[in-house]
């Protein structure tokens, strides 16, 4: 099991899957500032037996069952992370405490110290502002992409479905009823899956995106038996996945794919865009792994409108981040962007991305 979870892990991107570039890596940031914590080796030590049962090597797969431990605190939570993502990045599938301790300088000390720092300032409400905020939403470090992108625009548009979706249930748990799956009930996140999959700031509007996240993870585990085997909710959403199956899944709607070039061409595309915008359809679209413009690659991206006078997308990166190129808006030199929001004309949108998937009622 432990083969098969590896090669899943790491190839499950096929053509209509994206999300292996990541919009930030904290790992590369400058260390934390201000945050009093015992050094990353200390925690790995008084950890290791307790997340390896003993053994002397533990697996990715082992580290990933740990995610849904509860009673992980800070620091704890923050060096799992921390040194799970660091073996991800390496393709590394087993470690000893030894060899943890020997990579645990440098990178891995700085992402703990920003878990540490993300963990601190988690706002434990449902909706810390009532309702979700769009301009707190940002991608954090885990392959959720087409999740991430078609929340967004549930939120600018369809914002209802999202506390219609959720149910409190106790305490400590939460019913999650997707339009276009079978309810499910999840556990209150973790430190330790927020860590792992969430932005500081999408964790500041409170914790409703890592419970839609942990119940996506749970609707994948039932519905994909490859998923199925990895042993955390969240950690199942860092795989990447379609925008056809989120565009279904938010509105429990079929989906009109467009594959360019293939079985879509300009006119097909810009009568899709039309019809989107006037009945206000949900659509997604991807960069593939190789673009032939600069936009970040492997991708999944949410389609907010379009102007037919101009033939203009407005499009929204997830990572919902602010940039501005060097010379003016162009394939070559990529897209201004506000929050991740841009603006790209229907020839370079059909030039970089290759594939479009429409809300069909």
């Amino acid at each position: 099991m432990k083969t098969l979870y590896l090669i899943i892990f790491m190839f499950l991107w096929m053509p209509v899957f994206a999300q292996i570039d990541y919009p930030f890596d904290e790992s590369n940031e400058a260390e934390a500032t201000g945050i009093k914590a015992a050094p990353i080796q200390e925690v790995f030590r008084q950890n290791w037996d307790s997340w390896g049962k003993g053994h002397p090597r533990i697996s990715q797969e082992e580290l990933i069952a740990c995610l849904k431990n509860p009673d992980y605190g800070a620091e704890p939570s923050a060096a799992l992370v921390a040194l799970l993502k660091s073996m991800k990045a390496g393709k590394i599938g087993d470690v000893s405490l030894d060899e943890a301790v020997s990579r645990s300088k440098g990178k891995m000390t700085s992402a703990y110290m920003k878990n540490i720092k993300k963990i601190q300032g988690i706002n434990r409400q449902l909706f810390a502002n009532g309702s979700p905020t769009f301009n707190l939403m940002q991608q954090g470090p885990a392959g959720d992409c087409y999740f991430f992108s078609g929340t967004g625009w549930i939120v600018t548009y369809r914002i209802e479905e999202i506390s219609r979706c959720i149910k409190t249930m106790g305490k400590e748990k939460y019913g999650v009823k997707f339009p276009g799956s079978l309810p499910v009930i999840v556990t209150v996140p973790t430190d330790a899956e927020m860590a792992y999959n969430d932005s500081p700031s999408t964790l500041s509007d409170g914790i409703w995106m890592p419970v839609l996240e942990k119940a996506l993870g749970v609707v994948e585990g039932m519905t994909n038996q490859k998923r199925g085997e990895i042993p955390d909710p969240t950690a199942r959403i860092d795989l990447g996945g379609s925008g056809v199956t989120d565009v279904k899944l938010w509105t429990g709607h079929e989906v009109i794919d467009y594959k360019f070039g293939v079985n879509a061409g300009r006119r097909e595309v810009r009568d899709a865009l039309i019809r989107m915008r006037e009945h206000r359809l949900m659509a997604q679209a991807s960069v593939p792994k190789d673009p032939k413009g600069k936009l970040p690659s492997h991708h999944v991206y949410a389609i907010m409108d379009f102007d037919p006078k101009t033939d203009m997308l407005t499009v929204w990166n997830p990572w919902g981040t602010s940039w501005k190129p060097k010379g003016p808006d162009s394939p070559e030199n990529g897209y201004t962007r506000d929050h991740g929001i841009f603006h790209i004309s229907l020839d370079d949108f059909m030039l970089i991305f290759y594939y479009m998937a429409v809300e069909n009622p």
